[in-house]
């Protein structure tokens, strides 16, 4: 079976696959999702401050396992979206763009 897995940068490996793009602080996309990892590339992330990664990893894993696994996704996911919005709680536009991009990030997680 083929999950997402978080993964410091220091562990990754060439060959290995990103499962969700990398974003530098500004919200820039470095690297599309799908992107298979060189040297250069590991070495780039690494140049940008790039800490955290989310590659493809296949093993074999219990239901209940996968479940746990993609509940800590999807709140890791909605604790680092609410940082980042943190300080536009009554913006109502902002608020709206928080919520776009947490069903972005959640697709596959459901």
């Amino acid at each position: 079976m083929k999950n997402k897995k978080p993964l410091p940068l220091d562990e990754a490996a060439t060959g290995m696959t990103l499962a969700q793009e990398v974003l530098d602080v500004n919200g820039v996309c470095l690297m599309a999702a799908q992107t298979t990892l060189t040297v250069a590339m590991l070495a780039s992330l690494k140049r940008r401050g790039i800490k955290n990664i989310m590659v493809w990893e296949e093993r074999e894993i219990s239901d209940e396992a996968l479940e746990e696994e993609r509940r800590a996704l999807r709140e890791a996911c909605t604790q680092a979206l609410e940082h980042r919005f943190r300080q536009m709680q009554d913006d109502a536009n902002m608020q709206r763009l928080k919520k776009i991009l947490l069903a972005y990030r959640l697709q596959g997680l459901d």
